[in-house]
Order: structure tokens, then sequence, then C-alpha cells
């Protein structure tokens, strides 16, 4: 874990505004970089099984902290959930409502084409950044 946090640490910038996370596991299954990001949401991941119990209806998986005392969002994406493209999108426009234009999104998936690609591509609001291993990263704008 401390390799991940490190792989964070590195690109999370003071003109980072939110994350992107696709896995091919749900939440509840602690994907790869589970424990790091929990670190860097100050313990909401885990905290969201704890909600999630409580309610009978599921919790969405966007969480919100703050970094360099700017908003810094989440959002956990599994690659089978049904209209994933749509609620990206909706993802995004909440994002476009409080980040600064310009800001940077990074996309973090361990597949080696980045999920939605196109989608990224079009939005000019954000510049995306893709992380897809813990040695590579690929600028989108």
């Amino acid at each position: 874990m401390k390799k991940e946090i490190q792989f964070l640490q590195e690109r999370i910038h003071p003109n980072t505004c939110g994350l992107l996370w696709f896995t091919r596991e749900k939440l509840e299954e602690r994907p790869r970089l589970f424990y790091a990001l929990n670190y860097f949401f100050d313990g909401l991941l885990v905290n969201f099984f704890l909600e999630e119990q409580k309610n009978e209806n599921p919790v969405p998986n966007l969480f919100l902290t703050k970094n360099f005392d700017q908003n810094l969002f989440l959002g956990h994406f599994n690659h089978f959930i049904p209209s994933l493209e749509q609620k990206v999108r909706t993802f995004l426009d909440i994002a476009e409502n409080i980040a600064d234009e310009g800001s940077r999104i990074l996309i973090v998936s361990g597949e080696k084409e980045l999920p939605l690609k196109m989608l990224f591509k079009k939005r000019k609001y954000f510049q995306f950044e893709g992380l897809q291993t813990l040695s590579s990263s690929k600028t989108l704008n």
C-alpha cells in the first residue's frame, strides 16, 4: 500500500479536482488501490460500507474530500454497470458545477485501453490524465 499511496501522492496536485476510478470488481471487493484511495479520502471508502448496511437503497460510489483546500472528488465505476457512460457524464456535470475550469481529473484504470476515452476527449472543461498502471500515465487532452 505504501507504493500506491506514493504513486497517488505524486499525481494528485492542487489543480486535481477528481478521480474517476474504473474497476472490474465492485467496491465491496476492495479492488486494487482501495486502501490507498481510502487514505486520501479520509476513510470515506470504508465508511461507505457502514452506511450501505444501514440503508435499503444503495449509496452511490461518489466521495468528496478536501485537497490543498480544494474539493476533491472520487467516482468509482464498475466496468459492468448498466449505462456506465451516462453515470460518468452525470459525475462530470456535477464536478463542473464545483470545480474550476481547466482542473485535472485522473482516470484510474487497470485496463490497457482507458474506458470511455472518446467521452473524455470531447469534454473540454477539464484536463484528463489516464493512470493505467503504477508505472505509466497518459494525458488525454
